[in-house]
């Protein structure tokens, strides 16, 4: 008991080994509160995972040749042509995404040109691969004697030439 301003408050003050587990307890339950719900064993309570953004889930790095990459990829690309109903609905509908700005295909077995837009720039790899074995399926551009689809960048403005960008071949996607 003390005496405050003629009061008389009686204070206690818990001590002993109860307190102090209590106290324990209440820290893990909100220890364990603050860890991630990824820990699925005791090492990730202590350990907490890695955060995703520091993990590779995709498979495209400056090692791995691009026409090397996915040489075991099992897309086809009759699939595309099944889904939209035929090739020339695939190729409106990349041409409508800005994928695709124009296809200039030699019919001699030249160079034929595939000027590609702004949302091609911001594709993955497989999947700029995967639209270029489209068009060679298309038109059959590799199939003739050292067809080669040039690959360039039309920003849509008339002053500035097209940057050229990568070509296709039989030996697949090799971007600059």
């Amino acid at each position: 008991m003390f005496c405050k301003n003629g009061l008389f408050l009686i204070v206690h003050k818990p001590e002993g080994a109860p307190v102090r587990i209590l106290a324990v307890l209440i820290g893990l339950v909100f220890f364990g509160l603050a860890v991630p719900v990824q820990a699925k064993t005791w090492m990730d309570w202590i350990f907490t995972p890695s955060h995703p953004d520091f993990e590779r889930p995709y498979y495209e790095d400056g090692k791995t040749p691009h026409n090397s990459q996915w040489e075991n990829d099992d897309w086809n690309a009759q699939g595309w042509a099944d889904d939209k109903g035929s090739k020339e609905a695939v190729l409106e509908g990349l041409m409508a995404a800005n994928i695709i700005r124009d296809i200039d295909v030699d019919e001699d077995g030249g160079n034929s040109v595939l000027s590609v837009g702004s949302n091609f720039m911001r594709l993955g790899d497989l999947e700029k691969t995967r639209i270029l074995k489209f068009v060679d399926y298309t038109y059959s551009v590799t199939q003739k004697s050292g067809g080669v689809i040039e690959i360039e960048y039309d920003n849509g403005r008339w002053l500035v030439p097209s940057t050229p960008v990568g070509i296709y071949s039989v030996y697949g996607l090799q971007l600059q």
